[in-house]
């Protein structure tokens, strides 16, 4: 469990740490899970999400959405 600094007024801190899920995107099967420390940069952390998908799936994704917290909208890579 780590502190992570938030910035908002109401809630400057939260404890716990980031988390990569990583799912197919019909039936919605968990292909993957990682526990991310240090409160990586979101966008540093895809690589190795679909690089842990591709080692346990054997398969690499033709499409990958992504979902952004901070501005509630999901992108396609």
């Amino acid at each position: 469990m780590e502190c992570i600094s938030k910035g908002k007024s109401y809630k400057r801190y939260e404890f716990g740490c980031k988390v990569s899920l990583v799912t197919t995107s019909k039936s919605n099967w968990v292909v993957g899970v990682q526990a991310l420390h240090d409160n990586p940069y979101d966008g540093h952390t895809l690589k190795d999400a679909i690089n842990q998908m591709e080692k346990i799936v054997g398969l690499r994704p033709k499409e990958v959405y992504a979902l952004n917290h901070s501005r509630n909208s999901a992108s396609r890579f």
